[in-house]
């Protein structure tokens, strides 16, 4: 005489053993894993200025994960000179020296 099995219960614990395993994948192998954004920037910070800081007499951009930032003239006789500073472009107000003239992003000899 056979014994008739549960057919629902075989199959609910094949389901079940099937999901721990591919639990198991993902946890180990972050296959099929999205990384959902907190808004956060997950990038490398990175600094690079083109004319090294207080490069005055050249123009110069500075970059970071921010964007880029490139030297301007305020004033006839004033720079707008952008440095990097903990991976951050900060701006100084430079003033030509003497008989000097602010053109272009950069102070030159009048």
């Amino acid at each position: 005489m056979m014994v008739k099995t549960n057919n629902a219960f075989q199959i609910a614990a094949i389901v079940v053993i099937a999901l721990l395993g591919l639990s198991l994948v993902v946890s180990t192998t972050g296959f099929g894993v999205t990384k959902l954004g907190t808004g956060a920037s997950d990038a490398t910070p990175i600094c690079t200025d083109s004319d090294d800081g207080y490069g005055a007499n050249l123009r110069g951009t500075c970059s970071n994960n921010n964007g880029d930032f490139t030297d301007y003239c305020v004033s006839e006789n004033q720079l707008n000179e952008y440095f990097c500073m903990n991976y951050n472009c900060e701006v100084n107000i430079v003033t030509c020296g003497p008989d000097r003239t602010c053109v272009d992003g950069r102070c030159i000899f009048a």
